[in-house]
């Protein structure tokens, strides 16, 4: 008899952790799943570990050699013979009502192709650093999908049957491989929505499997991402080297470009939501909170890069079409508050224009 869900982990040398995060998906109160987890040829007691449980639904597999995170998850979730593929890393941890929860929204909800949670951010010895709060709505999710995933990975649970008609996780991508993923899925208008409360808690750790060759292989994948989101979304034509710069404000703020090409990013990136394709436009505007929704969004991220130092220019271009002149106060004059209220309203402004 089929399980009505399977969840797929994939681990390299995660004995540190590991034995937390395996216990945290047997202690569920849904209890028909299987358990795939599949060691990508770790070289520690991972092997160990994993051979020391008895539970009939954990299925350990071991890769005959190094294939890397992405290649490991499509082992296991070819695998997985439930109509749900739930995601789980070895360094994280699923709270007891997580996979429930999720099993429950999914069986009301046969619309949605993907459901995250919202989640907490742990350090490395597993203290809370700070909670993270999901997308709620489809405002939410197409106004982030832009710039950064709309979705904690390891909260995902996804119909199997999307899964096999997208092909899977693109093996090209090392590390973006759930950007991706989201990616494609809103590129075919596939629904995908999170549950508001933190159900999962994830290491912010770069030495975790995947992250520890972000810094080098993660800018060039957003980039190919953010772009072919760009064509299949908007009207917009988008040479790489725009997209280039998007990616560095969002990824670090933006730090190595001059001005001028600060501004450029930012004018991209209210440039996208002005020319949006008419059906994701009628996608936003029908939702009942995308005024308030897309204000939300705009003033938030407005925030972020101003905390992150581009104050001038974030100031003055996203006010969306003032004058910059007109709003031309020195920083060190102004806190942050009350920049942030001139940006919100500002935004505010916009998404009342852009929704009527």
């Amino acid at each position: 008899m089929k399980p009505k869900l399977s969840v797929v982990m994939a681990v390299y040398n995660g004995q540190r952790t590991l034995r937390q995060a395996v216990d945290s998906i047997l202690a569920q109160t849904l209890r028909d799943f299987e358990f795939i987890v599949v060691d990508d040829f770790s070289h520690d007691g991972t092997e160990e570990i994993l051979r020391s449980y008895r539970d009939p639904r954990l299925l350990a597999v071991r890769n005959a050699a190094n294939l890397g995170q992405t290649r490991s998850l499509n082992v296991g979730c070819r695998l997985a013979r439930g109509e749900l593929i739930a995601r789980m890393d070895a360094d994280d941890y699923s709270f007891p009502e997580r996979l429930a929860r999720q099993w429950e929204y999914m069986r009301r909800n046969h619309e949605v192709a993907a459901l995250g949670t919202g989640g907490v951010v742990w350090d490395c010895d597993g203290r809370e650093v700070e909670p993270v709060t999901p997308c709620l709505n489809d405002t939410e999710i197409y106004t982030k999908i832009f710039s950064e995933t709309v979705m904690i990975h390891v909260s995902a649970v996804i119909r199997a049957d999307a899964m096999a008609e997208l092909g899977y996780y693109n093996e090209s991508y090392l590390t973006a491989q759930d950007y991706d993923l989201w990616s494609r899925m809103l590129r075919l208008r596939k629904r995908i929505r999170n549950l508001p409360d933190p159900l999962v808690a994830y290491r912010a750790d770069p030495r975790s499997y995947g992250r520890s060759r972000s810094r080098t292989t993660l800018p060039e994948e957003l980039i190919r991402i953010m772009l072919a989101n760009i064509v299949a979304l908007t009207n917009l034509t988008v040479e790489v080297e725009q997209a280039r710069g998007l990616v560095d404000v969002f990824a670090t703020g933006g730090m190595s470009l001059s001005e001028e090409e600060f501004h450029d990013a930012l004018g991209l990136y209210s440039s996208i939501f002005n020319n949006l394709r008419p059906e994701i436009r009628r996608l936003i505007a029908d939702d009942r909170l995308a005024r308030s929704t897309l204000s939300d969004c705009l003033a938030r991220r407005a925030v972020v890069l101003l905390r992150r130092g581009h104050v001038r220019a974030l100031y003055h271009h996203l006010a969306f079409g003032s004058s910059p002149g007109q709003y031309r106060v020195p920083y060190r004059s102004q806190s942050i508050r009350v920049l942030s209220r001139t940006l919100a309203r500002h935004a505010a402004r916009m998404a009342r224009a852009w929704t009527a």
